[in-house]
């Protein structure tokens, strides 16, 4: 159980473009592991040469089909575009990301499913959606292992509270913020053994 499923990645696309990438393999252990290693070698080679995320995801898709048996992939895959401003991204049953637009001072969230997990359904087709970002505007990408943290008492940390604190300091620089953040979990849980992997990656523009 200390091996995880979980994974990110961070890739150069061009001069202005990068591909962040935030992906959970359902299980634990080795198995869920070596299927981690593998999606992440294969997005290496689908996000090359294409600019649109619903694409990646649906190549990633008909290749883990054929080689998860039973098991399935939740991911998000966001092209950041600087020089248009602009985020693009499209998500395979994972969990919405949260925005913070500064300039209307709001928190919302984006990228719910347009599709399912990778690796369920050969021939799924996903969406990409896109939007513009502003100047300290930041996205924070996570894995359910954060809002399923539990307490002493069997208790969710749940996507609402953590939605609430990402709110409450959203103001803070992005590694200030995340580590608010990832402090408040560990005290919600308060020694409870951990129930699932946590990842997440946060970006501030």
């Amino acid at each position: 159980k200390f091996v995880a499923g979980d994974l990110y990645d961070v890739i150069p696309l061009s001069q202005d473009k990068v591909g962040v990438f935030i992906a959970d393999v359902s299980g634990k252990g080795v198995p869920a592991a070596l299927l981690m290693a593998q999606t992440i070698s294969l997005l290496r080679i689908f996000s090359r040469g294409t600019e649109s995320p619903a694409d990646v995801l649906a190549a990633l898709n008909k290749e883990l089909s054929q080689i998860l048996e039973g098991r399935f992939v939740t991911a998000q895959y966001v092209i950041v575009d600087l020089g248009r401003r602009a985020l693009r991204g499209a998500c395979a049953g994972h969990p919405s990301l949260f925005y913070y637009d500064r300039g209307r001072a709001e928190v919302t969230e984006k990228l719910g499913a347009s599709g399912p997990p990778l690796g369920l359904v050969p021939g799924a087709s996903y969406a990409t959606e896109e939007w513009s970002i502003g100047e300290r505007d930041k996205i924070f990408l996570y894995t359910d292992g954060w809002t399923e943290a539990r307490s002493r008492r069997g208790e969710e940390f749940g996507s609402a509270r953590l939605k609430e604190l990402f709110s409450k300091h959203r103001d803070l620089p992005a590694g200030e913020l995340l580590e608010i953040l990832r402090r408040q979990q560990e005290g919600f849980e308060r020694g409870a053994p951990a129930h699932d992997d946590a990842t997440a990656v946060m970006l501030e523009f």
